[in-house]
């Protein structure tokens, strides 16, 4: 994922890279409940403005609203942030009429030096009978020293 509205995917099968259709990045990608869009997105700042809208001891709610022309997938997204890490817990989407259409949950994270990540992610979409996907993180490491021509079209095509 390069961008929002730039993603490939490696097809190992075929050994093929193909880009990802800026039409279809609303979808679920191999059945995963997942949308290319909820993975694209690595800030909220530049399409959503936020507002806290409820706080107890333990946890803050941001209610997130998308801005005008910014490509923002999702109309709302209301997140609950943990106060003491400062780390998202859940995430509902909402459409633009307003329609609670996903929930994604966030959980057992682990901190890696001064990076911390969930090592269990959940998608449940409302929009298909409450059908879900979970992605587990196995290992991770964290600030390897990859160059960024490894991010590319022509390295996944190599296969280096």
């Amino acid at each position: 994922i390069l961008s929002p509205t730039q993603m490939y995917v490696y097809l190992p099968a075929f050994k093929k890279v193909r880009r990802i259709a800026s039409h279809v990045t609303d979808q679920g990608f191999m059945g995963m409940n997942f949308a290319q869009d909820e993975m694209s997105i690595t800030g909220y700042a530049k399409m959503y403005t936020g507002e806290v809208t409820s706080e107890d001891d333990k946890n803050r709610k941001i209610t997130m609203t998308q801005k005008a022309d910014t490509g923002a997938p999702y109309a709302k997204v209301e997140m609950t942030v943990e106060k003491a890490r400062n780390l998202p817990t859940e995430l509902k989407y909402y459409s633009e009429s307003g329609t609670h259409v996903k929930t994604e949950t966030r959980s057992d994270y682990t901190c890696e030096k001064e990076f911390c990540a969930p090592v269990t992610l959940k998608m449940v979409d409302h929009t298909k009978n409450g059908a879900s996907t979970t992605l587990t993180r196995k290992k991770w490491k964290v600030n390897l020293d990859i160059p960024d021509s490894r991010f590319s079209k022509r390295a996944l095509e190599e296969g280096t």
